[in-house]
């Protein structure tokens, strides 16, 4: 059997475990894990004033959870620091997408259109 090298500290590996959470239907404790990151309280070997972009945006899919239907200013501004931050085309392309579906939603309501109610997170 081969096993491939896991990380085990840095930003790909808190997004490894916080997926874990999430797939396994924790997402609280997956939000908690990107809050935390995103404090810089804890994604070992990361500059701690600029976190990557799929941290951002993880982190606004779980801003989303909490204020959907509400003020979606922190989603917004959570989502503009991604978009500054460093990432791949991939992530940026996810990133814009959310920013839209913020924008629509801050203009035409979290309810007004079921069908896109879908934010991505990056791993």
């Amino acid at each position: 059997m081969v096993t491939l090298p896991s990380a085990r500290a840095g930003v790909k590996a808190l997004l490894a475990r916080a997926k874990n959470h999430a797939l396994l239907g924790d997402a609280d404790a997956a939000c908690a894990m990107y809050e935390a990151a995103d404090d810089g309280a804890g994604y070992c070997g990361a500059d701690a004033t600029a976190p990557p972009a799929a941290l951002l945006n993880n982190r606004a899919v779980c801003l989303m959870r909490k204020y959907a239907g509400g003020d979606l200013g922190h989603v917004a501004d959570v989502l503009e620091r991604a978009a500054e931050s460093r990432g791949s085309a991939e992530h940026r392309k996810m990133i814009a997408t959310n920013r839209q579906l913020v924008e629509l939603w801050a203009k035409e309501g979290f309810h007004s259109r079921p069908e896109e109610k879908n934010m991505g997170l990056i791993f």
